[in-house]
């Protein structure tokens, strides 16, 4: 892309968009940048006291990104903001979000209606990285070169999620979304670039159905002296904000992306754990009931634990009553990081019986 000083005669054909799109086009830049944004502020020209005061001033990144913003469009010249601000984001690799700029600049509709397809790719795009995620965690750098991670990409992932290898996986996918443009993020991308690394099944996998699977969606029977634990949420707090939310991160959104990041980890960690430092959920299930926990599926959102007795069945149902089950699942798989990574003050998870795809709240034969 040329520097954008130099596009004089474009800019004076432009419309200029107007302060409220313009604030609309900040909110999504601060939700998706994350810590990129003293890089921004660098790029955009807004001096290192100015950096310096915002980032005394307040504690979340992304309402540091937005007054960086701030203080960038009150020295610019109006016509100049878009191709600066196109230009800066290509530049920080963010494709994604400069293209969304170009986007919803040059249009005067309506940003959700615009942005309405994307958010249905999304969906279908998060479902595909947790498939990826599950079926090929350990191999995840193969994938990283093709997508375009720099060695100081895969590094920075190594460092911030060690021995979690799905996390790993799914912050290299996250990053590919970062750097890929809006045309290259879809669903024929992520197949291509698994085919090309030699996952042929899982692509296949993906173009039939779409990130689903029949296999990862058939419902588990219970087999004898087996209790199948559904995980909910039951209790989702916001913390208090400062001014609007993307009106695109529901809360139906975050609890979902809370479930996943739960699952994801707490499969990590079982596969780390040690015979004589095995996970406390594990411990609490043997030491405390008598049952081995057989199976956890991040899809299905359930846990399998499985009694000796028909005793030790009735009593893990009855603890699942009356709640204590679900007081030990949030307190030993809802992390802080969790929390403040989705803005919550508070997560509280549900425990129930799952039986033949339903949710009972009894065990089979009460």
């Amino acid at each position: 892309m040329d520097n954008p000083d130099r596009d004089d005669v474009l800019m004076n054909t432009r419309q200029i968009p107007t302060d409220r799109r313009w604030f609309e086009i900040f909110d999504i830049i601060s939700e998706n940048l994350s810590s990129s944004w003293q890089n921004l502020a660098l790029f955009l020209g807004v001096s290192r006291d100015t950096i310096t005061r915002i980032e005394n001033e307040y504690t979340k990144v992304k309402d540091k990104c937005w007054h960086t913003l701030m203080e960038w469009k009150a020295k610019t010249h109006p016509l100049r903001m878009q191709h600066q601000l196109v230009y800066t984001l290509n530049q920080i690799d963010h494709k994604r979000l400069a293209d969304i700029v170009v986007m919803t600049t040059d249009n005067p509709d309506d940003v959700n209606k615009l942005l309405a397809p994307y958010l249905q790719r999304e969906a279908q795009m998060r479902e595909g990285f947790y498939v990826i995620a599950d079926s090929i965690h350990r191999q995840w750098r193969r994938l990283a070169k093709t997508f375009g991670l720099s060695p100081v990409d895969v590094a920075d992932i190594e460092r911030s999620k060690a021995g979690r290898t799905r996390e790993k996986c799914l912050n290299m996918l996250y990053k590919w979304r970062v750097i890929a443009g809006l045309k290259d993020y879809k669903m024929a991308t992520l197949i291509q670039v698994l085919s090309s690394c030699g996952f042929s099944t899982l692509a296949g996998k993906l173009q039939l159905c779409d990130g689903t699977s029949d296999t990862l969606l058939r419902q588990r029977k219970k087999q004898k002296n087996e209790v199948i634990i559904f995980i909910s949420v039951d209790v989702l707090e916001h913390q208090p904000l400062g001014r609007d939310t993307n009106p695109f991160i529901t809360t139906k959104i975050l609890k979902e992306y809370a479930l996943n990041k739960i699952f994801i980890r707490f499969q990590d960690s079982l596969e780390l754990q040690e015979k004589d430092k095995v996970h406390d959920l594990v411990r609490y299930f043997h030491r405390g009931l008598g049952a081995i926990l057989k199976e956890v599926s991040r899809k299905r959102r359930t846990i399998v634990v499985k009694g000796q007795s028909r005793d030790q069945v009735d009593e893990i149902a009855r603890r699942l009553r009356y709640g204590e089950i679900s007081e030990k699942v949030t307190d030993l798989l809802v992390a802080d990081d969790i929390l403040e990574e989705l803005g919550l003050t508070e997560l509280k998870l549900k425990a129930e019986v799952y039986e033949y795809g339903a949710v009972t709240g009894r065990s089979e034969g009460q």
